[in-house]
């Protein structure tokens, strides 16, 4: 398939009726949620030898294990005779999105990089945007944050973080909870972090290596954990979910003082690094997150 010139409303006014309706919504929240990315008709011979006429979103360009780089869309959205097909061409813990988050999008049918429906209505929009959205945060040069902040009655404040991993809470408990895995992303830790121990911890993507010690206060393999850094209450619950995933949530109890837009860029920092080391996308440098995020978490 190529790129062309041809302007992507021609292919949402010639889909067929049933689909129109579908194609012309989708291609507005799609077109939405990845602004800025480009919006391009390609045309010709598809996977499987049929001629295709696909709207791409997004530019990639995939490495291919023989023969030059190939230029790609991110996302792709086409009607065939009998449905509508996503394409969704990023990869998140070495599988395509469309494997992992799919079985969560109603009525349809997942492929590896695909997924196919026959009513829009029967499909959760609102999921269907979240996977459309990670898989442009994986082209986009401005990290997107994850976290936000929840007050109690009480005005406790805490800012919280969630990430989904391709990954039962077992296999993803080591990278999290156990020195090995920590020093691939977090910091090296000298100790053993058992409930009721004191650790030490020497940050390795810091500035100077700064070592701090941090108290283990609860720890209950595989679920949760939670430790006091510094003054700094920390917890991280391995909750499962859907499609064989697992989702991390952290967080993070603020004091009177903490202001959210100094500490959330950091979390996502380090999330991107722990994504990284698990098989993702590399995390961007550390200036980028503060400079982009602080003001979501400020707000």
């Amino acid at each position: 398939m190529e790129r062309t010139t041809t302007d992507p409303g021609d292919l949402v006014a010639s889909v067929p009726d049933r689909f129109r309706d579908d194609v012309a919504r989708l291609d507005a929240e799609i077109s939405r949620v990845m602004a800025g990315h480009s919006r391009v008709l390609w045309e010709g011979v598809f996977w499987g030898g049929t001629a295709q006429r696909i709207i791409g979103y997004g530019d990639l360009v995939q490495q291919r294990s023989r023969g030059e780089p190939v230029e790609w869309f991110v996302v792709g959205l086409a009607a065939q005779q009998e449905h509508v097909s996503l394409y969704v061409n990023a990869v998140e813990d070495g599988r395509y999105l469309a494997e992992t988050y799919g079985p969560e999008l109603g009525d349809v049918k997942v492929g590896k990089a695909a997924v196919t429906f026959r009513s829009l209505d029967r499909v959760d929009l609102d999921a269907l945007l979240r996977l459309v959205a990670r898989a442009a945060a994986q082209v986009d040069p401005t990290p997107q944050p994850t976290g936000e902040l929840e007050v109690a009655d009480d005005g406790a404040r805490d800012l919280v973080l969630r990430r989904r991993f391709r990954a039962s809470a077992a296999d993803l408990w080591p990278d999290v909870a156990e020195p090995a895995g920590l020093a691939r992303w977090y910091g090296v830790v000298e100790g053993d972090p058992r409930a009721g121990t004191t650790v030490r911890l020497r940050m390795t993507a810091e500035d100077g290596e700064p070592v701090d010690e941090a108290n283990v206060l609860a720890c209950d393999p595989p679920r949760s954990f939670s430790v006091d850094q510094g003054g700094w209450r920390v917890s991280v619950a391995l909750t499962p979910r859907r499609g064989r995933t697992t989702e991390l949530e952290l967080r993070h109890r603020l004091g009177p003082e903490d202001d959210p837009g100094d500490i959330g860029p950091g979390w996502e920092y380090y999330l991107d690094r722990l994504t990284a080391a698990r098989g993702g996308p590399p995390a961007k440098p550390f200036d980028t997150y503060v400079e982009t995020l602080r003001g979501h978490y400020s707000a």
